[in-house]
């Protein structure tokens, strides 16, 4: 299977999470959320039109895929870009910094450990937010990689960075410490 195959099978992929979540979600809402006609798009989700290079940016642009999946799909894309995209200055992310910002549950993991009747875990995570544990599990440890999170005597801590410093806060009971 070649990187475009790849790619269509993940739109596929993304169409059918969209009808889950909402019943009366179509393809030409699918089409329009990307940026191409709908004719296009079923053409591509059938296989009888091909994914072209630029058109796999955009569509990777679109779903706004981690900087790994991204590269999974567009490897060897790209290689002849012109002066002016060479030039363009850019931001890249770690792949946990990243998920970071676009998973919106990591802040909310973060936010539920502030509550101070609350013990946080990962049951607990799963409960509240409707994750899966795998994606839930995965969200934590991806927070105590990037040091948001820390797990201390058994007990999952929220690390909080204020400009001043780091407060650490453990439930139920808030120790606060001030560092630098």
């Amino acid at each position: 299977m070649d990187k475009h195959e790849a790619l269509k099978f993940r739109l596929i992929d993304e169409l059918q999470k969209r009808k889950n979540r909402n019943a009366a979600y179509s393809m030409r809402s699918f089409s329009k959320y990307l940026g191409i006609g709908h004719s296009a798009l079923s053409e591509i989700l059938s296989g009888k039109r091909p994914i072209t290079d630029k058109s796999a940016e955009k569509l990777c642009d679109k779903l706004l895929l981690d900087p790994e999946e991204r590269q999974f799909y567009l490897k060897g894309v790209g290689s002849s870009k012109t002066a002016a995209n060479k030039a363009k200055p850019s931001l890249e992310l770690a792949v946990d910094h990243y998920h970071l910002v676009s998973d919106w549950f990591c802040f909310a993991i973060l936010s539920l450990g502030e509550v101070k009747a609350t013990r946080l875990t990962v049951a607990r995570v799963v409960d509240y937010f409707g994750l899966s544990q795998r994606l839930a599990g995965e969200a934590m440890e991806r927070l105590v990689r990037v040091g948001l999170l820390k797990k201390a005597r058994g007990r999952w801590i929220t690390i909080i960075w204020y400009q001043t410093g780091f407060v650490l806060r453990s439930c139920p009971w808030a120790k606060s410490k001030q560092l630098g």
